[in-house]
């Protein structure tokens, strides 16, 4: 059986009044993967400019699917990095293991409660020593928080989350040591989809804000985010299967500053991405854009 591959090439490109187009330049291909028969990825490279490898990756998989293995190549010789991924009885990954190459391994064992709740893990030096611990508590099996401790047991980061009646989040609250605390509050349509985000610090004053608008299916058309550099506006269509057809960044005075366009063929796969920015307003002139085009093929 054939076994699935794609290749990702890269063009440089220029954009003239809004239209993307690839220069003279070939382009050259930036990545490759392999899937196999169940197309599970099965390898991808990295390649730079030149042609030279720059990465390879290889994954390997149980029977029920799951990934067990996975080796990092920064040449052609040994693997840089090795991972081993250990599950339990029911299918949970319980056990992580990393080796270098220069020497020395790093453990994350992962635990959970009776519920199959993922309750936290812990990550283990070469001494057997805690780095670092990730606890997390549910209730009425959803998360509630999450607290992140270094070596010393000391809080580094945590989250904590409010549910409203239908289950639905409407309060996060953040802290990490940088940024102190911040709390984000979750408004919701009559479609359950998130209309507004507000995140607030400190001294309860928003320092973010965004609105979000739906199609009648539910797919987001609209963001319009406020924050202290001024307004940023997204907007965004979609085909009939829900791909994402082109996005628009504009700024508060409706000045186009980012493009993403993309395509697809009958099989639904993605065949084209078009990424353009610029700072002229709405024409585009020599800006930095990229073009990307995927090719499909069988690989034995």
């Amino acid at each position: 059986m054939k076994k699935k591959a794609l290749r990702i090439h890269r063009f440089d490109a220029v954009a003239l009044e809004s239209v993307v187009q690839a220069t003279e330049f070939d382009g050259y291909v930036a990545l490759e993967r392999l899937f196999n028969n169940q197309e599970l990825l099965e390898g991808e490279i990295v390649y730079a400019e030149t042609g030279i490898i720059e990465q390879k990756t290889t994954f390997a998989y149980n029977d029920a699917g799951k990934l067990i293995a996975e080796k990092i190549f920064f040449d052609e010789e040994s693997p840089a990095e090795e991972k081993e991924y250990i599950y339990d009885e029911y299918g949970r990954l319980q056990t992580e293991l990393t080796h270098y190459s220069e020497g020395g391994t790093t453990e994350v064992r992962h635990y959970y409660d009776e519920d199959g709740n993922h309750t936290g893990k812990e990550t283990i030096d070469d001494d057997g020593e805690i780095e670092e611990r990730v606890v997390n508590e549910y209730s009425n099996g959803k998360p509630v928080s999450t607290a992140i401790l270094d070596a010393d047991s000391e809080e580094t980061s945590s989250e904590s989350v409010v549910y409203d009646e239908k289950g639905r989040p409407v309060e996060v609250e953040r802290f990490d040591e940088e940024g102190g605390v911040r709390k984000i509050f979750l408004e919701y349509n009559e479609l359950d989809k998130v209309s507004v985000e507000t995140h607030v610090v400190g001294d309860d004053k928003p320092v973010f804000r965004a609105r979000n608008t739906y199609s009648s299916t539910g797919r987001i058309e609209r963001i319009e985010e406020e924050s202290p550099e001024g307004l940023r506006i997204y907007k965004i269509q979609h085909d009939g299967n829900g791909n994402m057809l082109k996005q628009e960044l504009f700024d508060g005075n409706e000045n186009l500053i980012h493009l993403i366009r993309q395509e697809f063929n009958q099989a639904n796969d993605l065949i084209l991405s078009v990424q353009a920015d610029s700072s002229a307003g709405n024409t585009y002139v020599r800006s930095y854009s990229l073009v990307y085009e995927y090719e499909y093929y069988d690989a034995e």
